[in-house]
């Protein structure tokens, strides 16, 4: 039996590990770790933003937990407060909102995945359906929408999907990635169970808010599973791309 543990920490791990995956044949999961080599250049307009307080950063991570009462009072002050175009690399990996939690596989659901996945490939029966077998199996369920976009995007854009996450939709998880100096960035916006309706309901609901370019979706049993673009499989990383 699985022993209790922190769900919060556990998703801050989690959503730390989980780094930007591949988008149509990209590896940007490589990409992401020459990405995080590179310092913020010359301070955008209106400057930095001031450096995370004791209580806003954890191992990385800015992460504000909503609720209903703080959804309605707090999103906007929090989206003002970390505009990812004037939030340096060197604050965090990530700005990440939790509006009840998304949530996450156990290590050891984790660890069995693993290992049933292992065997599979050993008998080169490794498909898009024998991994949605092995999810499904082991419970891993988890993914997220990838949206790329620019500096002159991103601030609104951003806000727009924490008011989707925590106002309208009033569940699940996203987090962006700060200014890397390199001119681009990357939301993720997450779901509890990619074979569900959510998966395609938020979807159209990005696309309401002006996400209206073809975006990647990613499980996150690919990302455990090693699979990103031009894997020895031939398997697609986007479980799904419109």
């Amino acid at each position: 039996m699985d022993v209790e543990f922190d769900i919060t920490a556990t998703l801050i791990k989690q959503m730390n590990s989980l780094h930007i995956m591949e988008l149509d044949g990209i590896d940007t999961h490589k990409d992401t770790q020459n990405q995080q080599s590179h310092t913020p250049g010359p301070a955008p307009a209106g400057g930095w933003t001031a450096p995370p307080g004791v209580r806003e950063a954890v191992n990385g991570l800015v992460l504000r937990n909503f609720d209903d009462y703080t959804s309605h009072n707090d999103v906007s002050a929090f989206c003002t407060r970390w505009p990812p175009s004037r939030t340096p690399s060197t604050y965090c990996e990530w700005i990440s909102i939790d509006r009840g939690t998304t949530r996450c596989a156990y290590p050891s659901q984790i660890e069995s995945l693993q290992a049933a996945f292992r065997s599979v490939a050993s008998n080169g029966n490794v498909s898009v359906d024998s991994l949605d077998q092995l999810a499904c199996d082991h419970n891993v369920l988890s993914g997220k929408w990838l949206i790329f976009t620019n500096p002159y995007r991103v601030d609104a854009l951003w806000e727009n999907v924490v008011k989707l996450v925590c106002l309208h939709r009033r569940t699940g998880c996203a987090k962006v990635t700060p200014n890397k100096g390199i001119g681009s960035y990357l939301i993720c916006v997450y779901v509890e169970d990619y074979t569900s309706e959510e998966t395609m309901s938020l979807r159209e609901d990005l696309r309401r808010i002006g996400v209206t370019w073809g975006i990647g979706f990613k499980m996150d049993a690919y990302t455990h599973l090693g699979i990103y673009a031009k894997n020895e499989f031939g398997i697609r990383p986007n479980r799904h791309y419109v």
